[in-house]
């Protein structure tokens, strides 16, 4: 898990409810970032300090693409297998976001953040 600078109180509740499903705590790494290329830059020296094969990329449904894109830009010839879900959002989804104030504001955020990921880190959109 990711952006422990970011959210640390959520990446504890996440790590517990990972523990209460099951998933062993050796197995949870809770690792420290700030931002998506922070999040890319840690799972990249993780992956390759403990020869991981195989990353499932959870985020949410409007910021899977961004993340991945930094994921595959970070990960380029580690070999590791990239996967992805989605958590679900119960107000809205990528089929109704529009009829949302907050989805409005996401995929605008969302948006200004790959531009800027774009001119920052040279990720543009179409590449990923």
């Amino acid at each position: 898990m990711t952006g422990e600078r970011r959210a640390p109180l959520l990446s504890t509740m996440t790590a517990a409810l990972a523990r209460q499903e099951g998933i062993p705590g050796d197995a949870i790494h809770v690792l420290a970032s700030d931002s998506t290329w922070e999040d890319g830059e840690a799972v990249a020296a993780t992956a390759s300090r403990e020869h991981t094969r195989s990353i499932v990329v959870v985020t949410s449904w409007y910021h899977a693409r961004r993340a991945l894109c930094v994921m595959r830009r970070q990960l380029p010839t580690s070999g590791v297998r990239l996967y992805h879900d989605t958590v679900r959002n119960w107000t809205y989804d990528q089929d109704s976001w529009w009829w949302h104030p907050a989805g409005w504001f996401r995929v605008a955020r969302e948006t200004l953040a790959f531009g800027y990921y774009w001119i920052r880190y040279d990720l543009p959109p179409w590449e990923c």
